[in-house]
């Protein structure tokens, strides 16, 4: 088959990158990420939910009209653990490793049977988006660290952006294309760094501080807290350019 453009949208080990990237640095984050998914045998709502803990968060929302709710616990680790969403795990260790949750978030523990361990690594940004017939999209250009439930959002934008740039101009939009989504990506992989920290925070002045913050903030100006994610969220990317 041949193509004028091929558009690579094959993820964080996307064979367009690599062919486009040959040298990229990802390194392991010191987080892992425990993914199941359990029935809904404890009508868990329609929200997502983010359970906080000491180096430790689990965030849980249904799935399938809410028949199912997916799990994802991650854990900061010392030692490395690979990359990839098909390593076996064992749900007793999670449920020790996460033992001292209490609640809702430990009645879905309970309830884990198969359970994956996904090594969660930070890979850069692509310097190259385009060349010799093939555009990436989505984590085969951005790959995005999971705590803003942003990547498939991202992709979807990249997908509109190019469109519009190939109907304007052709494949001389491409570079436009890339330097529009630019403008934009880095910002949204920066704050998802920022929650892997902000989920974790240890029992101390800082913890003590930002969750004063959040109470006040919540009881007082409920509104302002998200606000301030107005330029992530209505953001409008099929405004005319």
């Amino acid at each position: 088959m041949r193509a004028e453009l091929a558009v690579a949208a094959d993820g964080v080990h996307s064979v367009g990158r690599s062919g486009l990237n040959p040298t990229s640095d990802p390194f392991f984050t010191g987080q892992v990420a425990w993914r199941a998914m359990v029935e809904n045998m404890h009508d868990v709502p329609s929200e997502a939910r983010v359970f906080m803990g000491p180096g430790r968060h689990i965030v849980s929302y249904p799935l399938r009209h809410g028949k199912l709710v997916n799990i994802v616990a991650v854990e900061e680790r010392d030692t490395w653990v690979a990359e990839g969403w098909d390593h076996v795990g064992d749900a007793d260790v999670l449920r020790a490793r996460f033992a001292d949750f209490e609640g809702p978030s430990a009645a879905l523990l309970d309830a884990v049977g198969d359970v994956s361990v996904w090594g969660l690594h930070r890979h850069p940004i692509a310097k190259t988006w385009y060349n010799e017939g093939v555009v990436l999209v989505g984590d085969a250009a951005h790959p995005t660290l999971p705590f803003l439930a942003q990547g498939a959002n991202m992709a979807l934008e990249d997908v509109w952006v190019l469109a519009q740039c190939l109907k304007n101009k052709g494949l001389d939009g491409l570079q436009a294309y890339q330097n529009i989504r630019m403008a934009r990506v880095p910002r949204v992989l920066k704050v998802a760094d920022g929650n892997a920290r902000n989920y974790h925070l240890r029992p101390g002045p800082m913890r003590s501080v930002a969750h004063l913050g959040l109470k006040t903030l919540s009881n007082l100006a409920p509104g302002v807290m998200l606000g301030k994610f107005d330029w992530l969220y209505r953001h409008d990317v099929t405004a005319p350019r």
